[in-house]
């Protein structure tokens, strides 16, 4: 039984050290959706937008759409002048 206390102990200080870590990246979920786009001759607007990575990182990524479909997205895009 002994020997069983001291991998569990391990495992648990390992365990604990990963969420401790991971936790920031997942907690903060209240990003801003407010985007200044510029306008393209074919009448969609390009935005810079952040971007949840399969790592859970934020990056940033172009994206290219319609007013109309920007606000399908749930973001509100206004025009860069």
């Amino acid at each position: 039984m002994k020997n069983l206390v001291v991998p569990f102990a391990k495992f648990t200080l390992c365990l604990s050290l990963i969420a401790a870590l991971m936790f920031p990246m997942f907690a903060y979920s209240g990003e801003s959706k407010d985007y200044v786009a510029k306008a393209r001759e074919d009448g969609k607007f390009c935005a810079k937008v952040e971007v949840r990575g399969v790592n859970g990182m934020l990056y940033k990524k172009k994206k290219c759409k319609t007013l109309a479909q920007w606000a399908a997205s749930g973001y509100t895009v206004t025009e860069k002048k």
